[in-house]
């Protein structure tokens, strides 16, 4: 994309250059968000400056070099070494590299005045070849340099007003780290400029559609989706000409390849606290508040710094002023582009403060997920719960992946619970897949860890496997610890021994009949005609032992509820004889 809306900058900038070609230098300080266009800014002068009768030097700091002395300055000699340059230049420069060398390996070493004469010599270097030509010293973001450059370039900035020459300097002000020092040298010096540069306007943004081919009716929306950001339209612009002006007809412009790129480059630029603050926001998802933000991120990080973070993210163009994201892939970046245990470690903490709060068991079930491996003790009943809430919405999948969690991390008394609610979800979804848990099941239930319920339960999975030894085996246990006084519990008892002479000889225990001495149940017309429904779905199972349906009736022992039976039977004519 070509350089929109900034015609106002670059004729200021010239002006200034034409003054330090007269003999009176300065320097320009370009301030902004990150990606808000500096540096093309500053790319775009440096191309209209005749450097036949101009040296230009340039140089951009990397957080990498942050710690190393004179680690700026010496990028900007050995660029300059590597271009070409006037003869009498490369003899000034490569003596002053050598010198930068020289200083920077002993610097550590020096006093406080050997690194005060060693400044006071650089600078002297720096400045020379102004005496015959007009200089351009162009530093990009200078906010991660090292301490030992900005202390150079302040001094730079302080003796070049009477020599022929620019500095030209980029700043994010994202960052404060070393902002406020050069502020005070620029508001001190009558020859130092400010230039703030910010979001493109709506103007812009319909500049840039025109030279994209793109209408200019949908400006408002890429200038909402961009925040005004150049890199971030640029990017929108691509992706909209690659997906062709016909097919994206959508409000929010589609964020492609070329806009992941783009806004993963961002968020690398953007300092450490900025970085954090956005993906924590990113993390919490649908329940964002700055509240639980600030919670989050911990008591050291106060309301103040939350709300310097969320303007800067403003300024750059990724978040809205109400805090929402502009494009809602965004989110999904910005937690991409961490590595893999940070972003473990965020979402267990996520996890640890939604269950703080009390919120829904599927809420905090998503980041315990997400966070892989982790053994808390609370940590298995909130996934049991959150199975239990998914299949109730159709979900078995993830139902099925919230036990199978749950059973992986659970110990003690937890484990049978967790054993009970896995089991039960692949009854429902795979029968055949819960065979290997049934023995578990049954050292669980022998040794009393196992409720009445899950045990009858118990019966038809291992019938359904064709396990009717160890189905008769669970049935006396019952027989002998069914409490005979609950009338509902002996009518289930009752029920059970009697689909197990339905299903197959070897089901029900002979000699054995546990139906004598059982009180007839209330209401026994109406369970006897549901009886004979339910008679009816497992006949089958007696006719044919080797009969298989293709998913099993999950109210096979609970007769209370025809309605269901009718309901998967009308699902599964097979059952029917």
């Amino acid at each position: 994309m070509e350089l929109v809306e900034r015609a106002a900058e670059l004729t200021e900038l010239r002006k200034f250059f034409d003054d330090c070609a007269a003999g009176v230098g300065g320097a320009v300080l370009i301030s902004g968000p990150v990606a808000v266009g500096k540096t093309r800014l500053m790319e775009e002068f440096c191309r209209s400056v005749d450097t036949t009768r101009t040296l230009v030097l340039a140089a951009t700091a990397a957080e990498t070099e942050h710690d190393i002395p004179l680690g700026l300055i010496r990028q900007l000699l050995g660029n300059a070494m590597a271009s070409t340059q006037p003869a009498d230049s490369r003899g000034a420069l490569f003596r002053c590299a050598a010198q930068v060398r020289e200083y920077a390996a002993a610097w550590d070493d020096k006093d406080p005045r050997a690194r005060k004469a060693a400044i006071e010599h650089l600078c002297a270097d720096l400045l020379a070849p102004a005496r015959d030509r007009t200089v351009v010293i162009c530093l990009d973001d200078l906010h991660l340099a090292d301490s030992v450059s900005v202390e150079l370039v302040l001094s730079l900035q302080r003796r070049s007003r009477m020599c022929r020459t620019m500095l030209l300097l980029g700043v994010c002000t994202t960052d404060p780290t070393y902002l406020s020092e050069i502020q005070v040298e620029f508001a001190r010096s009558p020859r130092s400029h400010t230039l703030c540069l910010s979001g493109l306007t709506l103007p812009g943004v319909s500049a840039a559609l025109r030279l994209s081919g793109l209408p200019e009716a949908r400006a408002l929306s890429f200038l909402r989706a961009s925040g005004g950001n150049p890199l971030l339209l640029d990017a929108l612009l691509t992706d909209a000409v690659r997906i062709g002006r016909d097919r994206d007809t959508a409000d929010i412009p589609k964020a492609g390849n070329a806009f992941r790129k783009s806004m993963s480059a961002c968020l690398y630029r953007l300092d450490d606290d900025t970085r954090t603050v956005l993906r924590a926001w990113a993390v919490l998802g649908r329940l964002r508040s700055r509240r639980l933000l600030r919670k989050l991120l911990g008591p050291d990080r106060d309301a103040a710094f939350v709300e310097r973070a969320m303007a800067a993210l403003a300024a750059v163009g990724i978040l809205d002023h109400t805090g929402d994201f502009r494009i809602p892939e965004t989110a999904r970046i910005a937690v991409d582009t961490t590595t893999r245990t940070d972003r473990a470690d965020l979402h267990l903490r996520v996890a640890v403060l939604l269950h703080e709060e009390g919120l829904g068991a599927s809420v905090i079930a998503e980041h315990v997920l997400a966070a892989g491996d982790v053994a808390e003790t609370w940590i298995s009943p909130v996934l049991i719960k959150a199975a239990g809430e998914a299949l109730a919405k159709g979900d078995a999948d993830r139902a099925l992946t919230c036990a199978e969690r749950a059973h992986q991390i659970a110990a003690g008394r937890a484990a049978i619970t967790a054993l009970v609610a896995l089991v039960r979800l692949k009854w429902l979804t795979s029968p055949s897949s819960a065979s290997s848990h049934l023995r578990p099941l049954q050292r669980a239930m022998y040794r009393g860890r196992l409720d009445l319920s899950d045990a009858f339960a118990l019966v038809a999975q291992l019938v359904w496997e064709r396990r009717y030894p160890e189905a008769a085996n669970v049935a006396r246990w019952l027989d002998e610890h069914v409490d005979r006084t609950d009338a509902a519990e002996l009518l289930h008892l009752r029920t059970m021994h009697t689909w197990l002479r339905l299903i197959g000889p070897m089901a029900a225990d002979p000699g054995h009949d546990l139906l004598v001495g059982l009180p007839q149940p209330e209401h026994a017309s109406a369970d006897d005609s549901r009886m004979r429904a339910v008679s009816a779905l497992v006949l089958p199972f007696g006719r044919n032992p080797r009969t298989r349906c293709a998913r099993p009736p999950s109210t096979f022992w609970r007769v209370s509820s025809a309605a269901t039976t009718r309901r998967w039977t009308a699902r599964c004519p097979r059952c029917w004889p």
